[in-house]
């Protein structure tokens, strides 16, 4: 049954590449949400049929109050905005929908993401990745878009395996997975963690000793700050580049230092507690890498009788230079508060 209605789809995606007129001719497709479309005889499959423009997740969205969540999306589309991208897929997410790239057609750069996305994934056309591109050549802004990617393609149990993938080819290449690739990284049919019950799935702490370095250099960064007021403070600082983008703020370790001793003196008392089973690093070049993840912690003032505690998601970028990894970015937010 599935693969008889993928051949209609099919068929019926020839025509998407001229869609307005043959939507105006014909009147069968529902044009009102472009690039998202359904035949008006049945929504209970929508298109991605055209590039990720800065309309196409609210055009997603206002699609599925209009006529309901859809069984299935089918995706041709050649990528577009990154950001839109990733929204787009964090409803296909929380909508438990099946994404599906039909044969003769492709899923590339940005609209990876929704694929990854599928509570079942089903590539018979092409998936293709490579690195995000942005005209400014911003090197922090481009750090911030990596580390938002890993962040959200995480929460779908993506194979790290894809990542070295994604970041070697360049903006104006792309990687076109194998058959065998799909495969072999699980990205053909239900997606093993999808279920509201799932276990989470314990992930390698890197697929190179340069991730695995990474990884273990912010453990000891979250160890140094464990402990009671201001001791490891000096060491602490010499983690930093010269200058970091300090939680959104373009700071000096000057400035860190000063935010460091408030908050220590705030809460003199501190543990934190790195979970590997659901942090990642990523290194896309031999000197720069990303890590993301999700932190316990606890912390109190005996002085105020103050405590609390609670989990965060948190985003490192590192350089390496002469053998050492410095911070030249970082950022946190709490996701969880026990009390």
């Amino acid at each position: 049954m599935c693969q008889i209605k993928l051949l209609i789809t099919s068929i019926l995606l020839l025509s998407l590449t001229c869609f307005v007129v043959q939507a105006e001719d014909t009147g069968e497709f529902e044009e009102k949400y472009y690039p998202i479309v359904y035949l008006k005889s049945d929504p209970s499959s929508f298109f991605l049929a055209d590039e990720i423009d800065i309309r196409t997740s609210l055009n997603f969205k206002r699609a599925v109050l209009d006529v309901g969540v859809p069984e299935e999306l089918f995706l041709n589309s050649n990528g577009g905005l990154v950001y839109i991208g990733l929204d787009l897929a964090l409803e296909v997410e929380r909508l438990k929908i099946t994404t599906i790239i039909p044969s003769d057609f492709g899923c590339y750069s940005a609209c990876a993401y929704v694929f990854l996305a599928g509570a079942e994934r089903i590539a018979d056309g092409e998936l293709g990745v490579h690195q995000i591109s942005g005209g400014d050549n911003d090197l922090i802004v481009g750090q911030i878009t990596i580390g938002d990617v890993i962040d959200v393609l995480n929460q779908f149990e993506t194979p790290p395996e894809i990542y070295p993938m994604m970041f070697s080819a360049k903006p104006d290449e792309m990687y076109i997975l194998s058959s065998n690739e799909l495969y072999n990284l699980g990205l053909q049919g239900v997606r093993k963690s999808s279920g509201a019950d799932a276990q989470i799935k314990p992930v390698q702490l890197g697929e190179t000793a340069l991730e695995t370095a990474a990884l273990e250099f912010v453990g000891m960064a979250m160890d140094l700050s464990s402990g009671f007021g201001n001791e490891n403070l000096t060491f602490i600082l010499s983690l930093y580049a010269k200058d970091v983008d300090y939680y959104g703020n373009d700071w000096s370790v000057r400035n860190i230092r000063a935010d460091k001793v408030s908050f220590f003196d705030r809460w003199p008392q501190r543990n934190y507690a790195l979970d590997l089973k659901r942090s990642r690093a990523i290194c896309i070049s031999k000197q720069r890498c990303v890590v993301t993840g999700l932190v316990s912690w606890s912390v109190s003032s005996p002085e105020r009788n103050k405590k609390t505690s609670g989990e965060a998601r948190f985003e490192y970028s590192l350089i390496l230079t002469g053998g050492k990894f410095s911070i030249t970015r970082e950022s946190s937010r709490v996701v969880k508060r026990n009390n």
